[in-house]
């Protein structure tokens, strides 16, 4: 047995030098063996090195000009310069750290992405397969889709948006490690995802705020049941709430955030997204309360009696009591992204965990939802996704200078 183990993890070592995109699918085969998340966590490097800059919008460009900017000045030796000073607008430490640490080495963005890709992969592999080693039964057809849906609710292509996206990758695994496994470090994890990107003060304050009521279930869904009737806040009182209180720095990024002239900037952007869209993340979204409610009237009994599931349910509805309220907020639509990453984490557990055949129902009728959310967000990747990505390998793409986004190849 040992052997057999040993001999697939050199096949998929040597098999990833050759073609990394296939060595992934032998990864997940063997989604068993202990190799395997790190095939998938070393891929989504491969893929931060070969990732496409497809469009001057992208935040990936502006990470790349700020970085080739950086490095033509000829590096900057003092790594935590301008951090949290107001002449430089920085309120994150990973980011400016890392253009600055690698500058002093190369001049080529690609390096820099494939460090993103690492940092970014860890988090997204343990994730994944935190939730596989969660549960020893033989996965389900249903948990199928739902472990599929879980990984591309942010894929690896959030690479684009490195800063906050990480941020939620930490924020999860963190709050998972905790409530899964009972480990402390968790808490640890998910106060460092502020350090990434400044907003995830919310979140860790609500999961703060969680740890000091402890588990409400009522409470906490009935909030969250109100959370949804609320449907824009004044973000005149939400500015002048925040004065005086955070830095200034913060203070500064936070009035922006509320500022109605990117407010009417944001609306204005939205309306131009195609429907599918618009309409793949409003779908998910009352899916999810359908399950919820669900899990809530029929199920809270049965999940009193399992501490982990009961600590999650009530965390996550908590938690996405709040997204929705700050959801009207500019870009506060991002952390119903993270809500939705812990609530199919927890259906993925229940489904696994119990056998009920009335939310497996629900889960099939859900189907065509669930599939246009991952068939979009899979569209969405190919503005990103290279050829090279695809049918390369480590020793093609450093000979490839240029490379072509899949969706160029399709329109």
């Amino acid at each position: 047995m040992l052997y057999k183990q040993s001999e697939n993890k050199i096949y998929a070592t040597i098999l990833f030098l050759v073609w990394p995109f296939l060595s992934t699918f032998f990864a997940i085969l063997n989604y068993r063996e202990k190799w395997a998340k790190n095939i998938i966590w070393i891929f989504v490097a491969f893929f931060g090195y070969t990732m496409v800059i497809s469009n001057e919008g992208m935040d990936a460009n502006r990470y790349r000009d700020q970085f080739i900017e950086i490095s033509e000045a000829g590096g900057e030796t003092n790594l935590v310069k301008g951090i949290y000073a107001e002449d430089t607008g920085y309120v994150d430490v990973l980011k400016p750290f890392l253009d600055r640490l690698v500058s002093l080495f190369t001049n080529n963005y690609k390096i820099l992405f494939l460090i993103y890709g690492l940092i970014f992969g860890y988090f997204f592999s343990r994730n994944i397969w935190l939730l596989l080693e969660n549960i020893k039964q033989p996965i389900v057809s249903s948990s199928i889709i739902l472990l599929i849906l879980f990984s591309l609710i942010n894929p690896i292509w959030n690479i684009n948006g490195f800063r906050f996206w990480t941020a939620a990758q930490i924020f999860v695994y963190g709050c998972l490690l905790f409530f899964l496994k009972r480990d402390k470090i968790g808490i640890i994890l998910s106060f460092i995802a502020l350090f990434v990107h400044f907003s995830f003060m919310l979140p860790v304050l609500i999961l703060f705020i969680y740890l000091f009521i402890g588990n409400r279930l009522t409470i906490y869904f009935y909030f969250f049941i109100t959370s949804l009737f609320i449907t824009e806040i004044n973000l005149e009182v939400v500015r002048s709430s925040i004065e005086g209180i955070l830095p200034v720095i913060f203070e500064t990024k936070v009035v922006n955030y509320t500022n109605e002239a990117y407010r009417e900037q944001k609306v204005a952007g939205f309306k131009n997204m195609n429907w599918y869209i618009i309409y793949n993340a409003f779908l998910l979204k009352y899916v999810i309360y359908l399950y919820f409610i669900f899990l809530y009237w029929k199920n809270r009994i049965k999940i009193r009696r399992n501490k982990a599931v009961y600590s999650l349910f009530s965390f996550i509805l908590f938690y996405f009591g709040i997204a929705n309220i700050v959801a009207s907020i500019p870009s506060g639509g991002r952390f119903l992204t993270v809500a939705y990453s812990f609530a199919i984490a927890l259906i993925y557990i229940y489904v696994q965990t119990y056998k009920d055949d009335l939310i497996n129902f629900i889960v099939k009728v859900s189907l065509p939802i669930l599939l246009l959310y991952i068939i979009v967000s899979i569209r969405l990747g190919f503005d990103t996704i290279g050829i090279t990505t695809v049918i390369g390998n480590p020793i093609v793409a450093l000979f490839m200078d240029k490379d072509r986004a899949l969706i160029e190849l399709i329109k």
